[in-house]
């Protein structure tokens, strides 16, 4: 088995990846070995080994087995079972770099960002506008009173995450006993505004997730890259550039980002990505963590087939399965790539 694929290897002329030959034969030399033998006998850096071998095991040349422990180290080697080789395979291993006419759409706080400010940003907001309402309704002679305080916590707002922002001050106000009409809408518009300009402030300091550099790297040869978000654009602009990420975003130089500010998360979202992308709902992907995520998606023509829920331990996970058809849940972004064989 060796002989032939060496032999197969040898006799096809296109790859253009001298490092993604060393990893193979290296491979089958050592039989399995982990990610930094392999990069330490190759003198490569870890991402680097890391990309190519993912790109090989979605080309089903390469698998790998995880070693027990709560991290445990990847041991990958050169696939045992019947093996073929075809043009699709490849271009998947050993590809270009062409870009092909694909679109992955991420949701962004809580499936790339880590976006750990929401919470208190959202609450404050929230607890702002009862305090103005209570002023203001004063002279008409109706009470308000500030909700319990676990309905500002961090487990109940997580609780409702797929919801917009204005859903979220909108029922504040309604629990705390602003009535219906023009006081509670003017209320809404101006507490949605100021938590867009908070969490805009707060954004420099959120993290990507630690799977989303790598993945975003690994990838980005074969698909275009689009993000939505209910926090304003600017917000995901300042936070993907302060992550070194952005890059990853752009199409003709252009972000392909929308914000909450400019269309709450919804169907209408993906569909403006999917025209500033100018790529059908068929050829596109969307990952999100939330089950109004997934519906957005698939009301905006993506294939059920091509949505993926992510769970990041922040959306209850019941909140996740109960989404219908059946969502494909996924707990890190390259289970995605092993999915659809990215």
């Amino acid at each position: 088995m060796k002989k032939e694929i060496r032999k197969i290897i040898a006799t096809v002329n296109c790859f253009d990846k001298k490092e993604k030959l060393a990893i193979i034969n290296h491979l089958l030399t050592e039989e399995e070995a982990t990610l930094d033998s392999i990069s330490k006998s190759l003198g490569l850096k870890n991402s680097t080994s890391y990309k190519y071998l993912n790109q090989m095991v979605s080309a089903g040349i390469v698998s790998y087995r995880k070693l027990p422990g709560k991290k445990g180290r990847l041991l990958f080697k050169v696939e045992d079972a019947s093996f073929s080789i075809n043009g699709q395979r490849i271009k998947n291993a050993f590809g270009t770099g062409d870009k092909e006419s694909q679109l992955v759409i991420f949701d962004v706080d809580d499936t790339l960002v880590r976006r750990s400010d929401i919470p208190e940003q959202l609450s404050s907001a929230g607890k702002d506008a009862i305090k103005e309402a209570e002023v203001l309704l004063q002279e008409k002679g109706i009470a308000v009173s500030l909700p319990p305080e676990e309905l500002f916590g961090a487990d109940w707002i997580f609780g409702k995450y797929g919801n917009p922002i204005e859903w979220y001050v909108g029922t504040w106000l309604s629990v705390s006993g602003v009535p219906d009409g023009e006081i509670k809408s003017m209320l809404i518009k101006k507490y949605v505004r100021e938590y867009y300009k908070r969490i805009e402030k707060t954004a420099v300091h959120c993290k990507t997730f630690d799977d989303v550099g790598l993945f975003l790297e690994t990838f980005n040869d074969r698909a275009y890259f689009a993000a939505m978000s209910n926090s304003s654009r600017k917000a995901i602009i300042e936070t993907f550039r302060n992550n070194g990420i952005l890059k990853y975003f752009v199409k003709e130089g252009k972000p392909l980002i929308v914000g909450g500010d400019e269309i709450p998360k919804s169907k209408e979202t993906v569909e403006a990505i999917l025209r500033m992308a100018e790529i059908s709902p068929k050829q596109s992907y969307l990952i999100g963590d939330t089950g109004g995520d997934i519906r957005a998606a698939r009301e905006a023509g993506i294939p059920a087939s091509h949505t993926f829920a992510i769970t990041r331990g922040i959306t209850p996970l019941d909140q996740i399965m109960a989404i219908k058809p059946d969502v494909k849940i996924i707990k890190k972004l390259p289970d995605f790539a092993t999915a659809i064989m990215f």
